[in-house]
């Protein structure tokens, strides 16, 4: 039985652990195993490593992601720190780093962002950041929103300190001037003259921005920068230059969301704001090509494998940049066709992608897109002849647009089309995939989309797999496959 004074002493004890325990959850983001590791978060791992090459990233994801604390909170504090993990995969400062990290609101700066990176008032230290490297008492601000937060020091590695700033997009830009800085994080997506002005503060540094927000401002001009899909006449070589990047992330991709709480979301979401809220797919409303749930036909590979008695076939559509195809096996009993396979590339040569094809099956014949054959290989032939001498059994598609859009629609609204959850390209083109203000197609990123419309217009084409022969051997001679 404790003593008062022991039972005293056991419960400071208990605070103090609880505390520093408090103070250290960036220690606990990320291990080499368990529920929060690495590879439980590719999508996460894949934004970091894009601050490597792209200095303007752009983290755009549904509801509970952890765009936040996961992504942008963790960035910040390995960049404010130098505490990076050994394997980290993106942008490193050796020195101390000006920081800037801003939101929509000062409320939502105040309750969200000071929450995840150093905790509340009065608690501080219990963010992200580590307590005992947070320097002295955050710098309040006197804007009328008590406890919000101007700036704080941080202590880094090297021995110096960095510094982190805070401000709202409602600030306006005028309030983002002036600063030069080595990191920028936009949680929310940001007005375009707040973006515009916060790329002019690395004029001096090189640049490293992040941004993360779930879309449901639809297709606003920021999300148009980004996402060169969105643009009416969108110019690859330009974005490329850019600099900009973005990583979408849907809920199904990330391991602390139960089905039912997913489930629960999207039962009380706005119905033009589910793809949004649960796969970070901007609400394109009547410009969806498709307006489909993707819970409704997007699916597990099957158990047991595609049958042998199942007809298969491909698309194929050829591209400057990009080369995709993607294989389908129609179960006849009920009419259903299922997208198991994609093959999707860019800048390779022909015999490049001839040769991932055949492996999924030299056997099968497919559909290629119709213009193939008008244009020119570096050899000079078409390239439809071309993949032919390379061994493709190749028809030409029918490329009857509008018919080939119904069909596939229909097959996705009467459930007779499915596809396969590892089909991870033909998923991102699906949920991009629209019409532009004058309801022309748009016409960027949308090979596996074309191959997928070939291919239902070619089903006539599908054969069901050829199981070799078996040897036969027969007064000492020998038979072999054919």
């Amino acid at each position: 039985m404790l003593t008062e004074r022991e039972d005293d002493e056991l419960l400071r004890l208990l605070e103090a652990e609880e505390a520093r325990n408090a103070s250290r959850k960036f220690f606990s983001m990320y291990p080499d195993n368990g529920p929060l590791s690495r590879s439980a978060y590719p999508k996460h791992w894949e934004v970091f490593g894009l601050g490597q090459t792209k200095p303007f990233r752009l983290a755009i994801g549904g509801n509970g992601i952890g765009k936040t604390w996961g992504i942008g909170a963790y960035e910040v504090t390995c960049h404010a720190t130098g505490l990076y993990p050994e394997d980290w995969p993106g942008m490193r400062f050796d020195h101390p780093v000006d920081i800037i990290c801003a939101g929509d609101t000062n409320e939502n700066v105040r309750d969200i962002i000071q929450p995840k990176l150093i905790g509340r008032r009065n608690y501080y230290g219990t963010g992200m950041i580590p307590g005992d490297l947070i320097v002295g008492e955050p710098k309040l601000r006197g804007n009328g929103v008590s406890d919000s937060v101007d700036f704080l020091y941080v202590r880094h590695v090297s021995g110096g300190l960095s510094k982190i700033n805070f401000k709202s997009y409602e600030m306006r830009s005028k309030a983002f001037m002036g600063f030069e800085c080595d990191f920028i994080w936009l949680d929310e997506e940001p007005p375009a003259e707040i973006f515009s002005e916060c790329v002019q503060r690395f004029r001096t540094r090189k640049p490293g921005m992040l941004i993360t927000f779930t879309p449901l401002g639809g297709i606003s001009e920021v999300v148009s920068m980004f996402l060169p899909q969105y643009a009416q006449q969108a110019d690859e070589a330009a974005y490329e230059a850019s600099g900009r990047a973005f990583v979408m992330i849907s809920q199904d991709e990330v391991p602390h969301l139960t089905d039912e709480e997913r489930k629960q979301m999207q039962a009380n979401a706005l119905p033009h704001e589910r793809e949004a809220r649960r796969n970070g797919v901007p609400a394109i409303g009547a410009g969806k090509i498709y307006p489909v749930e993707e819970s409704s036909f997007i699916i597990p590979i099957l158990s047991g494998g595609i049958p042998r008695h199942w007809p298969r076939m491909y698309g194929l559509d050829v591209g400057l940049n990009c080369t995709a195809a993607v294989f389908l096996a129609r179960d006849l009993d009920t009419d259903t066709v299922y997208v198991y396979s994609e093959h999707y590339m860019k800048d390779q040569l022909p015999a490049v992608h001839a040769a991932a094809i055949k492996a999924r099956g030299q056997w099968m014949q497919g559909v290629i897109d119709p213009s193939a054959r008008n244009r020119n290989a570096c050899d000079g032939d078409s390239l439809l002849n071309r993949y032919k001498d390379l061994g493709l059994n190749l028809h030409k598609a029918d490329n009857a647009v509008t018919e080939g859009l119904t069909e596939v629609l229909d097959r996705l609204q009467t459930g007779r089309l499915k596809v396969f959850e590892t089909c991870t390209n033909w998923i991102r083109e699906f949920r991009l995939y629209r019409r532009d203000a004058k309801q022309r197609i748009v016409k960027v990123h949308d090979h596996a989309m074309d191959a997928t419309r070939y291919a239902l217009r070619g089903l006539k084409y599908a054969k069901v797999m050829e199981a070799p022969r078996p040897l036969i051997i027969h007064k000492e001679k020998t038979f072999g496959f054919r």
